[in-house]
């Protein structure tokens, strides 16, 4: 029975994971693989799953929560043997929900059902540029990432200068020594460097539920907003909402909206006509309730 690697992509959020896994996909070398794909989001809609150039994968969403949480320890073994038994791929690779406190797979993968069945072949950590200097000090999860990961990529340098990327890669290095880093921008990373990267299996457990202070919120099938008011509650809550994706309906066109660390961005959905609405929102330091309410409201 032959062991099939794993690639886990980590990185905080709106570091490019789902860019990376998509460049990742269209490389000659992975698309010759028989592929598996395990998306995990925080929150409930599954918006990076559908982001995702699948083409002929077989792709699987946990979400609810961490991939590194206990509360996702049954779903996500489950998953793993229906991989093994039923997909049997030549590769597996995981896109981790941005807010994972990130530990080692090797407990998961360590019950009776899998063993010998997986191996951790690289945990590649994606860092923003941009914002990684900034949320360091405050989001523990962005911090462990780094730490745990076996290969960094320093994401979206064409934002930062040469200097501020300098200071990226020493504060990087002072987390990680160990990791092979390298910095590009649209996570193209070529496979050669995947390749070279080692595992290192470290000592750690699965937390016992998600960070306190950061929650979800998904908001199905809404209902068309006023470009400005949609804006105007972004920007009210901007020092509150960590990440927000989906597609909404501004001014009767269907746009798909993210939000960065405060900054918002919008593009036309390609293909309109069959859209489905709806967004999530990953927001920390305010009122679930209070933050529910104020997007639910139409004026």
């Amino acid at each position: 029975m032959n062991s099939i690697p794993i690639i886990l992509i980590t990185g905080y959020l709106g570091a490019g994971k789902t860019t990376l896994l998509n460049f990742l996909l269209s490389l000659p070398e992975i698309t010759v693989k028989k592929l598996a794909l395990i998306i995990n989001e925080f929150g409930t809609l599954g918006i990076d799953g559908t982001l995702v150039n699948a083409g002929s994968p077989v792709k699987f969403e946990l979400n609810k929560g961490s991939l590194f949480c206990l509360c996702l320890k049954t779903d996500f073994i489950k998953t793993l043997e229906i991989i093994a038994e039923q997909v049997q791929p030549n590769l597996v690779l995981i896109e981790a929900t941005g807010v994972a406190e990130t530990s080692d797979l090797h407990e998961f993968l360590s019950v009776p059902t899998l063993q010998k069945r997986f191996f951790i072949q690289a945990n590649l950590c994606l860092v923003d540029a941009e914002n990684v200097i900034k949320i360091l000090p405050h989001l523990k999860a962005a911090k462990s990432q780094i730490v745990w990961a076996d290969g960094i990529i320093v994401n979206r340098i064409d934002l930062v200068g040469e200097k501020e990327l300098a200071d990226i890669q020493s504060v990087i290095k002072s987390l990680n020594p160990e990791a092979p880093l390298i910095s590009t921008s649209y996570g193209q990373v070529r496979n050669d460097f995947i390749r070279s990267i080692k595992h290192r299996q470290l000592s750690g457990t699965a937390i016992p539920s998600p960070p306190q202070a950061v929650f979800s919120l998904s908001f199905p099938d809404v209902k068309p907003f006023a470009r400005e008011k949609f804006v105007s509650l972004v920007k009210r809550f901007q020092d509150n909402i960590l990440r927000l994706k989906g597609t909404v309906i501004l001014e009767n066109r269907p746009m798909f909206v993210e939000v960065i660390h405060g900054k918002y961005w919008e593009r036309p959905v390609a293909d309109n006509s069959n859209v489905k609405t709806g967004f999530s929102i990953i927001a920390w330091k305010t009122e679930r309730d209070k933050l529910k309410e104020a997007f639910q409201m139409r004026q």
